[in-house]
């Protein structure tokens, strides 16, 4: 394995304890739609249902279920569920990481080179529209926002903690990371894009009796931390 510097930064803690968007090579329509429509709230929401519901211009892109896709990515929330513990203990946890990983593959007939593939960052990157659809119109559908939320994680521990460019006959060549870096990247949590979040605050409504209500959206989402135990998840 690969040694690693030892993280003690800020910068170090951003990279390994926060998962954030990077936007593909190709722009996402939908992700600037909610870009143009964040100061004003209905018009997000409008947009986010258009794209759950597959209206044009998104037809297909949302991600109603994982088992949809194509290849080892539909597996990433089942993985994800046996990878991230509580607590762990760095070197069997980054043999754990290893282990599943070359087991995904090799169910898939893939090969490690499939994560530098255009075609898995194009699905990483429906999972994410998916996901900002779905915190856009909270409670939608809350197991699926988990189990986005989980594939997002795993996403980014392959990203942090597996080697690019290996040998097939070899399978994943996971990096080794020092236990500060396991543990923030073992708990990492999704950050959302401070372009599009937090969305406006609501209008006051009325819900009957005068008083006015409000929903506020969060500035970062926890749900990996937060879902029970039957893979649904709390929104913050």
């Amino acid at each position: 394995m690969t040694r690693m510097t030892k993280a003690g930064s800020t910068d170090e803690t951003l990279r390994y304890g926060f998962i954030g968007y990077a936007p593909s090579a190709a722009p996402s329509a939908f992700f600037d739609a909610l870009v143009a429509a964040r100061s004003r709230r209905d018009a997000a929401q409008a947009e986010a249902l258009k794209f759950v519901d597959g209206q044009e211009p998104y037809g297909g892109a949302f991600v109603a279920r994982l088992d949809d896709l194509a290849g080892p990515v539909r597996d990433f929330a089942r993985v994800a569920a046996a990878l991230r513990p509580g607590a762990v203990q760095p070197a069997s946890w980054l043999k754990a990481v290893k282990v599943d990983l070359d087991a995904l593959l090799a169910r898939h007939g893939g090969e490690p080179g499939y994560f530098a593939s255009p075609g898995y960052r194009e699905a990483i990157d429906r999972i994410w529209q998916s996901y900002f659809a779905l915190v856009v119109v909270l409670g939608h559908d809350q197991a699926l926002l988990a189990d986005l939320a989980r594939s997002l994680w795993l996403a980014h521990v392959i990203d942090l903690a597996v080697a690019p460019g290996v040998s097939k006959s070899k399978g994943v060549a996971v990096l080794d990371l020092n236990p500060q870096q396991v543990g923030l990247l073992a708990n990492a949590t999704i950050v959302l894009p401070s372009a599009v979040f937090p969305l406006s605050p609501p209008s006051a409504l009325s819900n009957g009796g005068g008083a006015a209500w409000e929903v506020v959206a969060p500035t970062a989402m926890q749900v990996l931390d937060d879902a029970p135990d039957d893979g649904a998840a709390t929104s913050a």
